[in-house]
């Protein structure tokens, strides 16, 4: 009769190993958003198009579009450890995203450090390469407001102009 049970709970062990987890994708797809957002910041300059074209709308509806993703994500209960991670994250993001201070977006800097160091220890190497992508671009935006922007003009960072309203 003990075989049984074992048979019984090895399946669905099996099982459940096999079920993916749908926090994983959708928060690739953040971090990938996130990403070429951030290229798009560094990298265009519009000195060359007539000023009848205002791009900034455009581009705040992106970062806009990036921290409803976010929320949206966060809003879902995580299912194990790993999409707790990923949850966390999200939060992180978004808060990044909205954020109208250069010590605000440190902050979330320092603590997404604390949960990309939590990842390496507990997580899959899948998980903590998704969080470590993650750590980067929200580097990456600090590195950017630091290196545009001085503390006392912190609060028109690129990607809250249009949050922040």
């Amino acid at each position: 009769m003990s075989d049984i049970y074992t048979t019984i709970a090895i399946r669905a062990q099996e099982a459940a190993s096999k079920l993916t987890s749908f926090f994983e994708p959708r928060f690739a797809d953040i971090v990938s958003n996130l990403y070429s957002s951030l290229e798009e910041e560094i990298w265009f300059d519009d000195t060359d198009y007539d000023p009848a074209f205002d791009w900034t709308e455009d581009a705040d509806a992106v970062w806009h579009a990036i921290a409803e993703d976010a929320d949206d994500l966060a809003s879902l209960a995580p299912q194990d450890a790993g999409d707790l991670a990923l949850h966390r994250m999200s939060r992180l993001v978004a808060r990044a995203i909205r954020s109208t201070s250069l010590i605000e977006l440190n902050d979330v800097l320092s603590r997404s450090a604390i949960c990309l160091d939590e990842a390496k220890r507990l997580h899959s190497p899948e998980i903590h390469y998704l969080l470590a992508d993650a750590h980067e671009c929200l580097d990456r935006m600090a590195c950017l407001t630091g290196a545009q922007i001085a503390e006392a003009d912190a609060s028109m960072l690129p990607w809250s102009q249009s949050i922040a309203a």
